[in-house]
């Protein structure tokens, strides 16, 4: 799971370049020493990726508490089925119409106030900062990402599923920094034709867990039952 989390922040991060490939480009990097430059862009990319880890700890407590009602099947069940309709609102293929949040539009825009504020000075710690609220914008991977640490649950391996979801969109996002420029459309087109095929995999494997839990559960009882048995 945490290598599928990987590979949805890869081919998902095409996605973010939407909202997050402008706020990347205008960071104020200004420096023509190159290692300074990338540790700049590499402190943004931290505060990114640290801000998914601690949504997938928070999420993950209510994973944990989830699971220690007994309903980790139906958890793992229903987070699936949500993946697998967010996939379908973020890539829209039938092209139906998904009406604005006004709550979500607001955040998106107190965050992007903040976001003016800090891009204005020079510091390490003012990328670190842009980094940690870049995190916090409303994003249909990110929520797709935290459906799969829920379905962990627990809140150390909702960190580690975030965090993994968050590395994974780092390598096109500092190539962005670094270039300045956007992707081409052949590695666009190629981007999102991966990424609902890997969010819609995500979603079944999940599905699959929830649907096979008892079984598993079961083998594991009997294994342990014919331990304790030749022991004695």
């Amino acid at each position: 799971m945490i290598y599928i989390a990987f590979m949805i922040g890869l081919s998902g991060s095409l996605h973010c370049l939407g909202m997050c490939g402008p706020i990347a480009i205008a960071l104020p990097v200004r420096t023509s020493d190159p290692f300074i430059k990338l540790l700049k862009y590499l402190l943004y990319n931290l505060g990114r990726v640290l801000t998914y880890a601690t949504l997938g700890l928070l999420i993950g407590i209510v994973g944990k508490g989830f699971a220690s009602a007994g309903l980790q099947q139906v958890l793992s069940i229903a987070a699936g089925v949500l993946i697998i309709a967010s996939v379908l609102l973020v890539y829209n293929p039938f092209r139906f119409h998904v009406g604005n949040n006004g709550f979500i539009t607001t955040i998106q825009s107190k965050i992007k106030l903040s976001f003016q504020y800090y891009l204005c000075k020079r510091g390490y710690s003012s990328l670190f900062i842009v980094g940690l609220l870049n995190g916090l914008l409303p994003c249909g991977m990110v929520y797709m990402a935290m459906l799969g640490a829920l379905a962990t649950g627990g809140p150390m391996s909702g960190a580690a599923f975030m965090a993994a979801f968050g590395l994974g969109t780092v390598p096109l996002m500092l190539a962005v920094s670094l270039t300045g420029n956007v992707v081409s459309a052949k590695v666009r087109s190629l981007f999102f034709k991966a990424s609902p095929i890997l969010g819609c995999i995500v979603g079944l494997m999940l599905i699959w867990r929830g649907a096979n839990w008892e079984a598993t559960s079961d083998g594991e009882g009997k294994n342990s039952c014919c331990k304790i048995e030749k022991c004695h």
